[in-house]
C-alpha cells in the first residue's frame, strides 16, 4: 500500500519507504484541481509502472516541477494553471532531472 500527501513537502510512504518531495510553489495551495491533476497523473504513473511507490514520488515531483517552471511567466492562477498544463506536455526527463528535489529514507 502506497500514501501520498500532499502540502509543502509532499509525503509518500509504502512499508518501509519513505521519500520526501520539496518541488512545488506556494500558489499551487490557491487553484482549484492540482491534486485532481496529480491524483490523475499517479494514476496514469501506475498504469506504467509496476511500483506504486516509485509512481506516485514521480508523480508528485513532476506536479511540483511543471508548476515550478510556469511560476516563471505566470501572471496569476489562471496563467499558472494553463502553464502547467503546457509544462507537463513539453517536460522532459533531463528537465524533470534538473527540477526533482525527491529525499529518499527508509523507516
Amino acid at each position: 500500500c502506497t500514501v501520498m500527501v500532499t502540502g509543502s513537502t509532499d509525503v509518500i510512504a509504502s512499508g518501509n519507504r519513505l521519500a520526501l518531495v520539496s518541488n512545488g510553489i506556494p500558489m499551487m495551495s490557491k487553484i482549484t484541481g492540482t491534486g485532481c491533476l496529480a491524483s490523475g497523473l499517479v494514476a496514469a504513473y501506475c498504469a506504467c509502472c509496476t511500483d506504486s511507490f516509485t509512481a506516485a514520488v514521480t508523480a508528485a515531483s513532476v506536479i511540483g516541477t511543471v508548476a515550478e517552471i510556469s511560476s516563471q511567466s505566470a501572471k496569476g492562477t489562471g496563467s499558472l494553471y494553463v502553464g502547467m498544463l503546457d509544462a507537463l506536455t513539453n517536460i522532459d526527463s533531463a528537465t524533470f532531472a534538473q527540477y526533482a528535489k525527491i529525499e529518499f529514507s527508509e523507516v
